[in-house]
């Protein structure tokens, strides 16, 4: 970079460099541009060997030095030793604090103590005194006196120092051991107002005979020009095709710069790798290593290998949640061959399918048992050891290593250096989790795991990167950086400057008396220009931009910008498909977007009834789910699901008249009889139903279940009582039926015998609200007893759902007209009302014939247009709206 180059061409700097001198810098991001230009220096000299220079951040050179301070007054018996805390483990103790000590304000216990630290790190830096903040007591230093005293005497017992006093404990380092300092300090790219310690330090180190040297960025000042957009998203798209044409026009250089990046940096990163390398989102490449770079990582825990790694860590609970289980089932991070891939697929689809959020491990044990000896996954999951007693936190650490080796992670593929660069980053977040050992008792899995994850969410994994043109960054990492080219965009009066921060447990008089820079407006703003003259400086063409809009409300550009004039732009969108077909225009071929291929002979298509019933609902998902397998797996709910319940009240009722077989046999029974051998048939089903609601459900809720069904089947069979005669000849009954070209399975649940002359009613359990208006139309909404009726014909007396719902139980359908069925309509009678012409059940049947002939042809055909039946009803529990778009065609409908 030009800065770095200027820099390091200094021969007074080279010199220093050489005797010994360490360069510090504000950012980390300046310390390793300066390192690589450096590199550049040495390999422009032609040099082959060269000692790596004491180039770093302030921060990092201090902590060094408080180490070596510290091992030095170890081996000195004479002198206090004591250890740094991390930030992590220092937010442990205030943690403790608000639990222990401040047991009235625990509500968010995590929340305060991270404010209540902040609170700490300000006290330190701007040299409070505990004596300053007591002459202004309020509420809230009140609660922070308290709770400093109670950390304090905790860092006293374990011999720690808290991570918010480290510019502190440097200079004490500085003042003890000065035979640590190097002859010269450089210190690049701190021009902001500093706080008392770091002029303290400056001090300290001085007076001992270093020479301290304030580097400031060369280069000439640009003329700014400043564009205005119609949204944020048209901002970042500018910026990137801006920044695509620097590089084809051979920039190497460049610089986006925005405020507030932390908010919106999946949205950026989103919109740089479709725009800027459209070809490695295509291949699964990630483009943030290649042709840009973002400053601010990502979270630790959303890298996918580190949250694989957290999902193996949950199987150490007794309780395994469904989310991490399916995630390494699904997932490439565990050690396993393609065969065993696929049967972990289809057992994360079976355990979706009960619909739960957790599993028990003796559930787990049931169903995978010893059918896969040579998966060590679904083994770790059945043969997982009891690891609920209490431990350490560097016992858990031991454990979580354990895990991960046993599982094979990061899995058996090679890695790419982002991945191996992860894998590493994990190592040391468990090296790091282990010394909380002193700050933390022993610990149940649950509490270990929870405080693991808590760590490696809190953490940013950067990976190391060279030579990226493009640098994405916040405002305070221009620090000391000079460019080719530069843009910074989001500079509205909304983002920029950002709002004056206080804290509410140091009293705003000791504040502002400490010249706290947030806290003093004219302080405040003085510092937000220069911030802002730093940008204009970053390069020689520098160009702000920011939007008009943000939803409904309307922006200006910011206030410490409106010396430039400012100009209207326009950009139009460039997605990913749009570059896709602008560079291979001859490859696309355009369909219809109601068309899809034939059914071909050799398709296998499974679904039975489904796939009528799909068809008729919408054509796109019956198109989608059935031939492309698009259907999204189950969502776990808590509790109990309905659908469980009507598994159950289905399985129920068969066991039940598989017993009785006629009404004759329930009327002999008394109310009290039904309830009692519903109850044991009810402990029966449970049984043989493999379903982790079994013995998993609290008490009071599975007793409350239990009576719900028993409650609602005594209604039933209570109204069961009140109709005509009736023999049960089958029920569960399979058959097969062919309409058209397509060959269907169907059950029925029950066959009733009805009347003198042998004809059957057909009925089908439902548990929600159903009734013979899904038989109308062109399209059958249900089509599984139309289906049946057709294959029977004449022996059909009517088709009825069976409601089971508590208050609701009864019979919902149709009859034909000539049999006496008093629960159900004659069915001519009850279509002609409905504007359907039909004159009797033989019309019926063939209008129902005709209905599904259409939809089995459409579907044999390929009809897929996105046409929901009932409009947003059909769409209300659809999980292919994304796919189908039918928001976006509405919307161009209704324009």
């Amino acid at each position: 970079m030009v800065s770095a180059s200027r820099l390091l061409h200094n021969d007074r700097l080279l010199t220093l460099l050489a005797e010994g001198a360490v360069v510090c810098t504000a950012t980390q991001r300046l310390a390793r541009h300066l390192n690589d230009q450096w590199d550049r220096e040495m390999l422009r000299r032609k040099e082959s060997v060269w000692e790596t220079p004491r180039i770093l951040p302030l921060m990092t050179w201090q902590k060094e030095l408080v180490q070596r301070a510290s091992l030095l007054a170890a081996a000195d018996r004479s002198a206090g030793s004591a250890r740094l805390l991390t930030a992590a483990q220092e937010r442990i103790s205030w943690e403790r604090a608000v639990r222990e000590e401040l047991t009235a304000h625990d509500m968010q216990p995590e929340l305060l103590a991270r404010q209540l630290m902040d609170a700490h790190q300000l006290q330190q830096s701007w040299d409070v005194s505990d004596e300053e903040i007591q002459r202004y007591p309020t509420p809230g230093s009140e609660l922070y006196l308290r709770a400093l005293a109670f950390v304090r005497e905790l860092w006293n017992d374990l011999g720690v120092l808290p991570a918010g006093g480290l510019s502190r404990y440097a200079r004490n380092a500085a003042e003890q051991f000065p035979a640590l300092l190097p002859p010269s300090l450089v210190l690049a790219g701190f021009d902001l107002y500093p706080d008392s310690m770091f002029r303290a330090f400056q001090s300290s180190v001085r007076n001992h005979g270093v020479s301290v040297t304030h580097w400031e960025r060369g280069g000439a000042a640009s003329s700014p020009s400043f564009l205005r957009y119609e949204s944020f998203e048209e901002e970042i798209d500018a910026a990137a095709i801006w920044s695509r044409e620097m590089l084809q026009h051979g920039s190497r250089d460049i610089a986006i710069v925005l405020p507030s990046l932390d908010h919106v940096r999946d949205q950026v990163e989103r919109r740089f790798s479709d725009i800027l390398a459209p070809g490695q989102v295509l291949h699964g490449h990630d483009a943030e290593t290649g042709l840009f770079e973002l400053s601010l990582g990502k979270r630790c825990a959303d890298e996918p290998m580190m949250a694989a790694a957290l999902h193996a860590i949950e199987l150490l609970q007794f309780e395994i949640p469904l989310e991490s289980l399916s995630a390494l089932l699904r997932g490439p991070f565990t050690a396993a061959n393609e065969k065993q891939r696929r049967k972990r697929i289809d057992l994360d689809m079976r355990l979706r399918g009960f619909g739960v959020p957790s599993f028990s491990k003796r559930f787990l044990n049931r169903i995978i048992g010893d059918s896969e000896q040579d998966d060590i996954l679904l083994q770790a999951l059945a043969q997982q050891a009891d690891t609920q007693t209490g431990a350490e936190a560097d016992v858990w650490a031991q454990r979580f290593i354990d895990m991960l080796k046993r599982l094979g992670w990061p899995g058996s593929r090679s890695l790419t250096s982002r991945e191996y660069q992860g894998r590493r980053r994990m190592g040391q977040l468990l090296e790091e989790f282990s010394t909380y050992a002193p700050m933390l008792p022993g610990m149940q899995a649950g509490e270990a795991i929870s405080r693991f994850r808590a760590l490696v969410q809190e953490q940013i994994f950067q990976p190391e990167s060279t030579g990226t043109p493009v640098q994405i960054m916040g405002v305070l990492e221009t620090a000391g950086m000079r460019m080719e080219h530069c843009r910074v965009i989001g500079m509205n009066e909304e983002r920029w400057p950002p709002p004056m921060r206080t804290n509410a447990f140091i009293p705003l008089p000791v504040q502002r008396r400490a010249g706290i820079t947030d806290i003093l407006p004219d302080q405040y703003l003085q510092q937000m220009r220069e911030l802002t003259r730093r940008t204009e400086n970053i390069a020689n063409e520098v160009i702000y931009s920011c939007s008009a809009r943000e939803a409904d409300k309307e922006l200006l550009p910011s206030p410490l910008l409106r010396h430039i004039p400012c100009s209207e732009d326009s950009c139009l969108h460039h997605s990913f498909v749009s570059v896709v077909q602008d560079a291979h225009p001859d490859c696309m071929e355009e369909l219809g977007q109601d068309e899809a291929p034939p059914l071909e002979p050799a398709e296998n298509i499974r679904g039975g009834t489904r796939i009528l019933s799909l068809q008729s609902a919408c054509p796109f998902r019956a198109f989608a789910e059935l031939r492309l397998h698009a259907d999204a797996p189950a969502e776990p709910l808590r509790g109990v699901q309905l659908r469980d319940r009507g598994t159950v009240m289905h399985r129920l009722m068969e066991l039940f008249w598989k017993e009785r077989r006629s009404q004759r046999a329930l009327l002999n029974m008394s109310e009290e009889d039904v309830r009692e051998r519903l109850s044991q048939l009810l402990d029966q089903v449970l049984e043989e139903r493999q379903h982790p609601l079994r013995g998993d459900l609290p008490g009071h809720v599975e007793e409350a279940e239990r009576s719900c069904i028993l409650d609602i089947l005594t209604e039933w069979l209570r109204s069961e009582r009140r109709r005509e005669h009736f023999t049960v000849r089958e029920v569960e009954r399979e058959t097969r039926v062919s309409i058209g070209e397509l060959e269907f399975g169907i059950v029925a649940d029950r066959i009733d015998e009805v009347g003198d002359h042998g004809r059957i009613l057909l009925i089908d359990y439902k548990s929600g609200q159903q009734g013979p208006g899904n038989w109308t139309g062109e399209r059958l909404g249900d089509p599984q007893l139309p289906l049946y009726a057709v294959k029977e014909k004449s022996n059909i007396a009517g088709l009825a759902f069976g409601i089971l719902r508590r208050g609701e139980c009864r019979l919902s359908g149709l009859r034909d007209d000539h049999n006496s069925i008093d629960s159900l309509p004659p069915a001519a009678e009850w279509m002609q009302k409905r504007g359907i012409p039909v004159a009797d059940w033989d019309e019926l049947i063939q209008f129902w014939n005709d209905g599904l002939h259409r939809l089995a042809e459409e579907f044999v055909q390929g009809k897929a247009d996105v046409q929901p039946r009932d409009g947003e009803e059909t769409c209300r529990y659809c999980s292919l709206r994304h796919l189908c778009r039918i928001d976006a065609i509405s919307e161009e409908a209704e324009q």
